[in-house]
């Protein structure tokens, strides 16, 4: 009946719904129902179309279920990464400042000593992969959050370069290449810093001595543009668009190498900031290239003008 005044009023009415044969068996159905008179007229009858989507309806619920369960999955993989995460921290920490103290004894053999050093590095990189994992989380579940302030990008990038080749313990050679003008974004400092220790870190650890690195700043329209280039062991074609992907290493092994986290984080950090990540490289044995868009920040001027824009009458000039 409501079908019917729809279609009276409309001219069509439709309706997708389970309906029942006259053996009992139900069937999905995908109708419409017209009435094929003129607008305004009585209609004299009606004309029902409908067809048997029972499969297709039972393929889409499938797949809806696979997908709630997958998304199911994947969140209790997201909290058990934290969970872990921070179960790690404790016993590294505790072991950490064990080390310390023995360092502060000021006692043993040089090769005790050596020994020592090898086991503060380690757990200095085993402690960086739990914060890894931890930030990835927290951005996974939607609990990272940015403290935002204008950032010179010059300065960042040289401090960056400075952190990546001091946790790397590295000699090779750095260039970064900036212009004359001050480049400025809303970022938060910390994790935009984040990102590009390690963009570098991650340049240094697969480029082999003695080659070189070059990180590159430019503005293309709106926003600025940051490469990091190498003359490293490159990444092939087939694996480009999976290596922002958790726990996926498309690189030979390395030293230190961790377990494809990082750049994962990376591109959460960058996306979170309205940018964008892309990763270029010729194939093995070639070099490789990473580059990170983001939005400029807007001078003061340059944000009257565009909303002067966005408004009716004459643009107002910028001051």
């Amino acid at each position: 009946e409501f079908e019917l005044q729809l279609a009276t009023l409309r001219g069509s009415a439709p309706d997708d719904r389970w309906m029942a044969r006259a053996d009992g068996s139900r069937f999905w159905a995908t109708g419409v129902t017209l009435a094929p008179v003129p607008e305004g007229a009585m209609p004299a009858g009606f004309l029902k179309i409908f067809r048997d989507h029972t499969q297709r309806k039972m393929l889409i619920e499938a797949t809806r279920n696979r997908l709630d369960a997958c998304a199911h999955e994947i969140e209790g993989n997201r909290s058990a990464i934290a969970v872990i995460a921070h179960e790690l921290r404790g016993p590294l920490s505790a072991i950490g400042m064990a080390g310390e103290v023995m360092a502060c004894a000021g006692e043993g053999t040089p090769q005790f000593h050596a020994a020592l050093d090898g086991m503060r590095r380690n757990v200095g990189f085993a402690a960086r992969l739990v914060g890894d994992l931890e930030e990835y989380a927290r951005a996974a579940t939607g609990k990272l959050r940015l403290e935002r302030s204008p950032v010179v990008l010059a300065a960042l990038l040289d401090a960056a370069i400075g952190i990546a080749s001091h946790r790397e313990a590295t000699r090779r050679r750095i260039d970064l290449l900036t212009p004359a003008a001050v480049l400025e974004v809303d970022a938060d400092p910390l994790r935009l810093q984040q990102v590009f220790v390690n963009l570098v870190a991650n340049a240094i650890r697969y480029t082999p001595e003695p080659g070189r690195i070059w990180v590159a700043a430019s503005v293309e329209e709106a926003e600025a543009v940051v490469s990091i280039s190498d003359q490293g062991i490159g990444i092939a074609p087939d694996m480009l668009e999976r290596i922002f992907d958790m726990f996926t290493q498309a690189r030979a092994p390395a030293r230190n190498a961790g377990l494809g986290v990082g750049l994962a984080l990376v591109k959460t950090i960058v996306e979170l900031h309205g940018g964008s990540v892309q990763a270029r490289s010729e194939g093995l044995g070639k070099g490789s290239e990473f580059t990170v868009r983001l939005p400029l920040r807007l001078s003061r001027g340059r944000r009257r003008m565009r909303r002067s824009r966005g408004q009716q009458g004459p643009t107002v000039p910028p001051a």
